[in-house]
C-alpha cells in the first residue's frame, strides 16, 4: 500500500511464487489497515477515509468485491465521523467476527470518538454486497489506546475494555450492561 491520496487494492496471482502477477487494481480514497476475507470473492477492509488532499478523515469500513480478479470493485462502505479511531492496525484481535448459517458475517469493532463520548462497540452485519450497521454499544470509558476485545454469540455481544466487562443483546443499540 502506498497511501498518498488513495489506497490501491491489488489482486495478485501468487500461484507461481517465483513470478507473482497483478491481476487487477482498485484505487479509492483513504486506506485499509486491516483486510479480512468474508466469503469467497469478498474482502472486508477496516481503515480510514481521506479527502481529495489526502488528509485522513474518520474510520471507514469497506466491502470489496474481488470475484472478478481483473476488476475489483468497492461494493459498499460505512464512513464514521471525522476524528474517529480504530485499532486494527496494531491490534488485529480488536475485531471479532461470527459467520452465520445464511452466509452473512457478524462483525464487532471497538471505535473511539471524542465527538461520540468515548468508546463504543460498533456492530455490523456483512452479507454479499452490503454492510449494515446493527448498533453501537457504548462503554463508560474514554481510553482509546487500551486493549479492547469483543466476543459475539448468536444472542449477545460482549465487550471487554479498561478492566470492565459489558454485554448486550446482538444488534440492540444503547448502553451496555456491566457484568458482575
Amino acid at each position: 500500500v502506498t497511501f498518498q491520496r488513495t489506497d490501491p487494492l491489488y489482486v495478485l496471482d501468487i500461484s507461481n511464487l517465483d513470478a507473482p502477477r497483478t491481476l487487477g487494481e482498485l484505487e479509492i480514497p483513504g486506506f485499509s489497515d486491516y483486510l479480512h476475507p468474508v466469503q469467497p470473492g469478498w474482502l472486508l477492509g477496516v481503515g480510514y477515509d481521506a479527502n481529495d488532499a489526502g488528509q485522513t478523515q474518520g474510520v471507514k469500513i469497506a466491502l470489496f468485491d474481488v470475484r472478478d480478479p481483473s476488476a475489483p470493485a468497492l461494493a459498499d462502505s460505512v464512513s464514521l465521523e471525522a476524528g474517529s479511531r480504530q485499532s486494527t492496525a496494531w491490534d488485529y484481535h480488536a475485531i471479532a467476527t461470527l459467520a452465520q448459517d445464511d452466509g452473512s458475517l457478524r462483525v464487532t469493532l471497538p471505535i473511539y470518538s471524542h465527538e461520540q463520548d468515548g468508546n463504543r462497540l460498533l456492530m455490523l452485519e456483512v452479507s454479499e454486497g452490503a454492510i449494515q450497521e446493527r448498533g453501537a454499544l457504548r462503554a463508560n470509558s474514554d481510553y482509546w489506546w487500551s486493549a479492547q476485545r469483543s466476543v459475539i454469540t448468536q444472542e449477545r455481544s460482549f465487550y471487554f475494555t479498561d478492566n470492565a466487562q459489558y454485554y448486550a443483546p446482538w444488534g440492540e443499540p444503547g448502553s451496555l450492561a456491566a457484568l458482575n
